[in-house]
């Protein structure tokens, strides 16, 4: 359910010449009830990527994936399969792939007292 607090990704897609957008607010994708900041990535081929932070009112904020490969969308579905350690609060997401579909995720996340970069990648090798 949502509420007046909740903030959700959407998405409108441009594929086969037209576009779909959401018609609803149930029509969201991604984990929360709690999203913040996100970066998007798309290839020549279409393949995307999408880097977000999520939280709840116990968790707090954490890097998860979307992911748009051979036609088909894979979200993560629960608050447990972030990329992120188990830690303090993420942010600043950014993503990137090249022309041979290596992906990089690159975020903040705070250690207590500092902050790191840390970062996830995919490498077809």
């Amino acid at each position: 359910a949502t509420n007046a607090t909740d903030t959700r990704l959407f998405k409108s897609e441009y594929q086969g010449g037209r576009w779909t957008h959401p018609v609803t607010l149930a029509a969201h994708f991604g984990v929360g009830p709690t999203v913040d900041e996100f970066a998007v990535q798309m290839d020549a081929l279409g393949e995307t990527v999408i880097a977000y932070t999520a939280k709840d009112a116990v968790q707090p904020f954490a890097m998860y994936l979307s992911e748009f490969r051979l036609g088909q969308w894979q979200h993560a579905a629960a608050l447990s399969e972030h990329i992120s350690p188990t830690g303090p609060d993420t942010s600043l997401p950014r993503v990137s792939i090249d022309g041979r579909n290596q992906v990089v995720v690159l975020w903040r996340q705070s250690t207590g007292a500092n902050g790191h970069a840390f970062i996830s990648e995919y490498r077809d090798i």
